[in-house]
């Protein structure tokens, strides 16, 4: 099996066991069995359970941003909404298992501040993160039910 499809089949096997017990009482030997991969080939790709989630935000976001600039939008924040459609799975996973930390995270790695950025634009990343994240996590909250074109709309309103 290639790497790719290494990472994907221990992702979806963590995802279908958070759907069946609590994230606390699941195992890595539960989650290499429903994989079908070995111990050592999860821990060749991952330094735990939680990093399985990060992994798989961020390799969603960094496709989103690549199909973004690629493609251009005219909404730089509905785009971002429809995006988190598309990993909605896992938000209300995280959320049902009280790990909406890891979206907060991803949310601030996207937006947030970066090396060299002054210390203005810091705390203007950072506020837009924070503010994103949190119009994400009532969403999230409520199952993610409006469009996001509804969203980017409450967004800017706020």
């Amino acid at each position: 099996m290639t790497n790719e499809i290494i990472r994907e089949s221990i992702t979806e096997a963590l995802l279908i066991l958070m759907k069946q017990k609590p994230f606390a009482q699941i195992n890595i030997t539960e989650i290499v069995q429903k994989a079908g991969v070995g111990r050592v080939t999860f821990y060749r790709n991952y330094s735990g359970k939680e990093d399985v989630l990060v992994s798989a935000l961020n390799e969603a976001a960094a496709q989103w941003w690549d199909t973004f600039q690629a493609y251009g939008h005219h909404d730089y924040v509905e785009a971002l909404f429809a995006h988190c459609m598309t990993v909605r799975n896992i938000a209300l996973l995280l959320y049902e298992h009280g790990l909406i930390h890891l979206l907060f995270q991803n949310v601030s790695d996207m937006l947030g501040p970066k090396e060299g950025d002054s210390e203005l634009l810091a705390y203007q990343k950072s506020c837009l993160a924070g503010c994103v994240f949190g119009v994400l996590n009532e969403w999230v909250r409520n199952g993610m039910t409006d469009s996001p074109e509804k969203m980017s709309r409450l967004l800017r309103d706020i």
